[in-house]
């Protein structure tokens, strides 16, 4: 009897299933629970967060939220196994090509070590705690997309409300100003100028623009702005990303 032959279908599948196994989904470290978002630990997160942007800032926005999660990963590992290695604390932070994840770390610990002059230390699983739940934020946040910035820019919009002098790390943008004057003034003019102006940027195909900028204010204005409005510009802009072409068998 002959050998049923496979259809194209059927082997693009077979395909999936044999790189699967070779290589396995990598686990998630992140953790989205609450239990290290008490109130002594959540002026750690800040500190953390503030270590992430000054890295950010350092780069002149080149990171991305993958070096990000890269770096965070790489803490969490290594505090789970022998520890953090030795840190000769500099606050003259430097960006080279190719090692990003390492600024990002170097961002964390630097804060890290001014935080911890003055205050308690946690304890180190409190601390994989805090790394881990920010991992979750990251995963929340980013768009699809290794050059992802949307975590980033709802950070810098989350510590411009905290208070913190965040500096650009880019030109004024319209996009962003519109938006601004929206959520602080909420009248339908205003909302009327933002919304047709994302819609205009979203036309041009530039739909991570759009989704940054809402996650942005989303962070800045999360308590008093149109909250369902900013999101659902987010998901619309993402879901606007043009669809790679599947794998070939």
């Amino acid at each position: 009897m002959p050998k049923k032959r496979l259809s194209r279908d059927q082997k693009r599948k077979a395909k999936l299933v044999r790189r699967a196994q070779k290589e396995p989904m990598k686990a998630s470290l992140a953790y989205d629970g609450n239990k290290y978002k008490t109130d002594e630990l959540i002026p750690v997160h800040l500190a953390t967060e503030t270590g992430i942007y000054a890295a950010f800032q350092i780069s002149d926005g080149e990171l991305t939220d993958h070096h990000v999660r890269g770096g965070l990963e790489k803490m969490v590992m290594q505090m789970r196994g022998e520890g953090l290695p030795p840190f000769e604390h500099s606050c003259q932070g430097e960006h080279v090509a190719g090692q990003e994840e390492e600024l990002v770390i170097w961002g964390v610990r630097h804060t890290w070590h001014h935080y911890f002059e003055a205050h308690p230390h946690p304890g180190g699983d409190n601390l994989i705690g805090v790394l881990r739940t920010i991992l979750n934020s990251i995963e929340t946040w980013s768009t699809p997309g290794k050059q992802s910035r949307g975590y980033l820019t709802y950070l810098r919009g989350f510590l411009r409300k905290a208070g913190y002098d965040v500096d650009e790390v880019e030109e004024e943008d319209e996009l962003y100003e519109r938006g601004a004057e929206y959520c602080e003034e909420r009248t339908p003019e205003a909302g009327e100028a933002f919304f047709e102006l994302a819609n205009e940027v979203l036309a041009e195909g530039d739909w991570e623009h759009v989704a940054e900028v809402a996650q942005e204010l989303l962070g800045e204005y999360a308590d008093e702005g149109p909250v369902a409005e900013l999101s659902a510009l987010s998901l619309r802009a993402q879901k606007a990303r043009p669809q790679l072409p599947g794998p070939e068998s």
